[in-house]
């Protein structure tokens, strides 16, 4: 067995109510001989074996194999801290059984924990022992089976639906009843899916933690997606591809347009910053420009944000909110020289157009100034990354003297505004005073940043596969009988929004895609969720299952400033 440290904190608050405390999540691994339908119930006990403090447990999370602990009151110089305790894992054997029965036949299976005794009741037994209506019905000692026994019928391979079913416990023997209409006098193949207890092992578990190990430098994510890619060169000369290779760093696609020529050469002025900063460099030294997207090149598709699983971004009330097309993917530069585009971290920001219109009223002179921008992640973005996004604007600006004006969300005045990029971010200024000569708008860009992914697998019903979706696990389970209404099902239980847009698909061993009848999804907390897609019959063979969604990412939001010149 493996002990991970999957995450370790040591926390200090200060202020009105200081505290010191230290976080732990561990994980416990298993070899991979050990097949996860062979392990049945799994608990560790931990207790702090070294190190000050008090140890505790913490409540709520949901994933599998995970223990999180913490330390509360550890002393200020602690260095090390050893942990020991125990782990009971329950070892089973799975069974699956088929059972040939006419209506009112019973058989009796014998198992180490007692005998299994599986019956079809008809409608005048069903009706002297006070059952509901007909079905199958399977009696079992308490300790025979290790887990919830799943039940299916079918005639001549053909599955039979079934009108739920109902569960019994209490007193030495159990019962689980799979209810049917109208039954006829034919043979039917009972199918039982369970597990049998095997053996109960314990576990010591000890793990030692080298706190002084932990970096005290800041810490510096390996993928910012809230931060530009850091570049730097030294200066002297070099042709255009040797610049550009230095340039296109950390995912950063970067190409040239048709007919500019990669030898030509020029010097380069010794650079450090983002990446932005850099292209902007590299432009003015070789006299080029950044290419807008093309129409055939679509921006990020702009959508209403959606609020979703608690992970929405609220926006201030009196902000003005639009959705927002964003350009991403490879940079182009070409031959041509570009308007002066403004870099606010790791988003571009390019004026488009801008318009001024004077309005003479019964109030007296007013002025709005209308204005496109274009926003341009860097190319490590890819298309496909940015699921979702917004922008706020500020509700006020100021113009070169400080002078308040107020804005606001607006249209592009022309579809001439759209004839290359796509189309613009427009907003309006209104309040300009007659003296106004370039105005400073802040906004802030939200972003809802997706990867798609995808599982493949095979699972036989009573089978389970484990997820890693990031830092969240998923359990998946190919049931053959649900033991709250009998229905055959996929099963898949996790963190809510772990995998967003879920899709499921089931094809047989003839590789037949699986229709769903329903699927259902129920939530038990703000960590745990269980999602059903039911079927009407999954035989006891393999079953190819595919999982796909798209990754939660990161949800950042990015300030930027753009500065407009009046016309």
């Amino acid at each position: 067995m493996l002990i991970e440290a999957v995450a370790v904190g040591v926390n200090q608050r200060l202020g009105d109510e200081p505290r010191r405390w230290i976080d732990l999540s561990l994980r416990l691994r298993f070899e991979p001989r050990l097949l996860a339908e062979t392990l049945g119930s799994c608990q560790a006990t931990w207790r702090l074996e070294s190190g000050g403090g008090e140890l505790r447990v913490e409540a709520g999370d949901n994933r599998p194999g995970l223990s999180r602990l913490a330390i509360d009151d550890p002393a200020e110089d602690l260095a090390r801290i050893v942990l020991g305790g125990t782990l009971a894992l329950d070892l089973v054997e799975p069974l699956a059984l088929a059972v040939p029965l006419r209506p009112g036949d019973r058989a009796t299976i014998a198992t180490a924990g007692g005998d299994l005794v599986v019956r079809l009741i008809d409608d005048a037994q069903a009706k002297a022992e006070g059952k509901q209506m007909s079905g199958v019905l399977l009696e079992y000692p308490a300790a025979a089976l290790a887990r919830e026994p799943q039940l299916a019928l079918s005639i001549d391979g053909k599955p039979v639906s079934s009108r739920g079913g109902s569960s019994h416990s209490g007193g030495p023997r159990h019962e689980r009843m799979l209810y049917l209409e109208d039954l006829i006098d034919v043979e039917h193949v009972v199918r039982v899916g369970t597990a049998l207890p095997v053996a109960g092992l314990t576990f010591p578990l000890r793990l030692a933690l080298d706190l002084a190990a932990l970096p005290d430098g800041e810490r510096r994510p390996g993928q910012a997606y809230d931060r530009a890619s850091a570049v730097a060169w030294t200066g002297g000369e070099r042709s255009l591809a040797e610049a550009i290779a230095q340039l296109a760093v950390a995912g950063n696609d970067v190409v040239l347009d048709v007919g500019v020529d990669e030898r030509r050469r020029a010097h380069l002025p010794a650079f450090s910053g983002g990446f932005w900063d850099g292209a902007l460099a590299l432009c003015a030294a070789f006299e080029i420009g950044i290419v807008p997207s093309a129409p055939d090149e679509p921006a990020a598709t702009p959508q209403h944000w959606q609020f979703r699983n608690g992970r929405n971004f609220r926006f201030n009330a009196n902000a003005a909110n639009t959705a927002a097309p964003i350009a991403c993917g490879p940079l182009r530069l070409s031959g041509e020289g570009s308007p002066a585009p403004q870099v606010c971290g790791l988003v571009l920001v390019q004026p488009a157009a801008s318009t001024l219109t004077t309005t003479r009223g019964l109030g007296g002179v007013s002025r709005t100034l209308t204005s496109a921008v274009r926003l341009r992640l860097e190319p490590r973005f890819a298309r496909d990354l940015v699921a979702q996004a917004a922008v706020t604007w500020a509700s006020h600006g100021r113009d070169q003297d400080g002078r308040i004006v107020a804005l606001r969300p607006a249209a592009p005045p022309s579809e001439g505004w759209n004839a290359q990029g796509g189309d613009p971010l427009a907003v309006a200024v209104d309040g300009l005073d007659a003296a106004s000569r370039r105005v400073r708008l802040d906004g802030l860009l939200q972003l809802e940043l997706r990867r798609p992914v995808r599982h493949d697998f095979s699972l036989t019903p009573g089978g389970s596969r484990v997820l890693q979706i990031g830092d969240n696990v998923l359990t998946v389970e190919l049931i053959a009988s649900d033991p709250d209404d009998g229905r055959a099902g996929l099963r898949i239980s996790g963190a809510p929004g772990a995998l967003d847009d879920l899709t499921v698909s089931v094809r047989d061993e003839h590789g037949r895609a699986k229709t769903s009848t329903s699927h259902s999804t129920t939530s038990f907390d703000a960590q745990s969720e269980v999602q059903m897609w039911s079927y009407d019959h999954l035989a006891d063979a393999a079953h190819r299952i595919q999982v796909a969604g798209r990754e939660a990412l990161a949800d950042p939001c990015l300030p930027f400033t753009v500065e407009i010149d009046v016309p």
